[in-house]
């Protein structure tokens, strides 16, 4: 691919996030890291609807390439963390993703896991998306449509999701 353009890539650096939010009774904070070559998104599951009592941690690794305002992410690995001794003992006895050894902070690669989502992840999976940066600063992404589902670079997406990241 051309070569990384400064302007882009350089108003992506750093760390992101959306404030604490609840989806389908899950109260979640989602959190970016980008650096010029590698691109890593969070999500921390809280007990509560202040966001202070942390359970579990789910992040996706990629390496990135920046192309104007796309942006191509390849899979580089996936983690799940558990952030209580509750929660480590009950993955533990259900053994979550086939994983029996699961301790309070240390994060567990999923790659290659059936977790029961219907998704295992593989090392080497593209995702081709998009980006934008609103005036005020706001990092929108790229999402998936049913045609545009990011698998390909023909299927790259078209539409941004609603609520942006701030830095």
């Amino acid at each position: 691919m051309a070569a990384l353009p400064a302007k882009p890539l350089m108003s992506l650096i750093g760390q992101w996030k959306k404030a604490c939010q609840d989806i389908d009774g899950d109260y979640l904070l989602e959190e970016m890291n980008v650096d010029k070559n590698s691109w890593s998104e969070s999500q921390v599951a809280f007990e509560n609807a202040d966001c202070t009592l942390p359970y579990i941690r789910f992040e996706k690794q990629f390496a990135l390439v920046i192309n104007n305002n796309n942006r191509d992410l390849t899979l580089q690995n996936v983690f799940y963390t558990s952030m209580t001794a509750e929660g480590a003992q009950a993955l533990n006895e259900i053994e979550f993703c086939g994983v029996s050894d699961w301790k309070l902070n240390v994060r567990q690669s999923m790659l290659n896991k059936d977790c029961g989502d219907g998704e295992v992840y593989q090392a080497g999976t593209k995702l081709y998306s998009i980006f934008k940066l609103s005036s005020d600063q706001k990092l929108f992404l790229g999402e998936a449509s049913e045609n545009f589902d990011g698998s390909a670079p023909s299927k790259r997406h078209l539409q941004y999701g609603k609520t942006g990241y701030t830095q």
